[in-house]
């Protein structure tokens, strides 16, 4: 392992050496000002770099401009360029090889309930809730669906009939989002508010992709990643299946042939829990829907604070040839992935 390290920062460093000497750079910023050419487009800019280092730059006519954004083009932004659009700018011996416009800013978009005026950086899949003078409060990534996701070895969301389609989808429509975002918002100034230079910018996150497949059922994970202090995030994951014909819902208990308390039984002793009272814990801390069905192991994460006796978050993962085959139906037992 020791010599494997070394061997991967020789690579990294002569990676950097090799961009270094190619005259390639990349630099992430936001534009604070620019000037138009004699043909209407963007002829030079100004960055102000995430370190706040000002830096200036000019286009050539090999420079390309491309946005990330639905509602403008990288050939509108030439025209019509914004300040404090976030960009990252690649270079090439020192000129703009290409831009790249990532998010654009809105102004006095929200207000905190003490009447503090918020801008917003929308950038794709994501915005930014950021004070006036450009402090970042909360990133809320943009929620995906079951629909446009994909796990390696695992049949997707395509591979359901039409209308289990539409079923799943309106199933998941139905629960929406997990967290209160301006519950989150507010948290994250109060916490500002506090800690001062040292605050790091709070995330939000919530997706859901399927998880592993029977001959007649697919089962999905929805997670819901929540602010938890600094930089941490705490992980809240759900479990759900569906009929892969009719798009049925199925409650996690009714793929056991058993009771729930038995079911219980047997997911803690094929998961090895260590100790009687971390055991009992977990009974008295469970819900079906924290069941999260993969290919070769059934899990649950247990969310910090639910189990008294644990600092952090728990996880417990059992394999079904671990005595769970005995407690699910036999439809109910995902298949292996195909191998890759």
């Amino acid at each position: 392992m020791k010599r494997f390290g070394i061997l991967l920062l020789l690579c990294l460093l002569c990676l950097g050496v090799c961009a270094a000497c190619s005259g390639q750079e990349q630099v992430e910023g936001e534009i604070i000002g620019f000037e138009l050419g004699e043909d209407g487009r963007l002829a030079s800019f100004s960055i102000r770099t995430r370190s706040g280092k000002v830096r200036d730059f000019s286009m050539t006519e090999a420079s390309q401009v491309i946005a990330f954004l639905e509602d403008i083009s990288g050939d509108g932004f030439q025209r019509e360029p914004q300040l404090n659009a976030s960009v990252t700018v690649d270079l090439e011996k020192g000129a703009v090889r290409a831009l790249w416009v990532r998010g654009l800013v809105e102004r006095n978009a929200g207000t905190l309930s003490d009447g503090t005026p918020l801008d917003i950086m929308r950038e794709s899949r994501r915005h930014t809730y950021r004070l006036a003078d450009g402090t970042e409060l909360l990133a809320v990534t943009d929620s995906s669906g079951p629909d446009n996701c994909y796990v390696g070895g695992i049949e997707s969301f395509d591979d359901l009939s039409e209308t289990a389609k539409e079923k799943v989808l309106a199933y998941y429509e139905a629960q929406g989002t997990l967290y209160d975002e301006e519950a989150e918002l507010e948290r994250a100034y109060a916490a500002w508010q506090e800690e001062g230079e040292e605050y790091a910018c709070r995330t939000l996150e919530q997706n859901t992709s399927p998880t592993a497949s029977s001959s007649q059922v697919m089962y999905f994970q929805t997670s819901v990643y929540l602010p938890l202090g600094g930089r941490t995030n705490h992980e809240l994951r759900l479990g759900a299946a569906f009929d892969r014909e009719t798009g049925e819902h199925i409650e996690n208990l009714d793929l056991f042939v058993c009771s729930e308390e038995e079911a219980i039984e047997a997911f803690l002793d094929a998961g090895e829990v260590p100790t009687q009272l971390l055991r009992t814990e977990m009974q008295a801390a469970f819900q079906p829907e924290y069941l999260v069905f993969f290919s070769n192991s059934l899990q649950i994460l247990f969310l910090q604070e639910t189990l008294p006796s644990q600092e952090y978050a728990y996880c417990v993962s059992a394999e079904y040839d671990d005595g769970l085959r005995e407690v699910l139906h036999d439809w109910a037992v995902p298949e292996k992935p195909a191998v890759q």
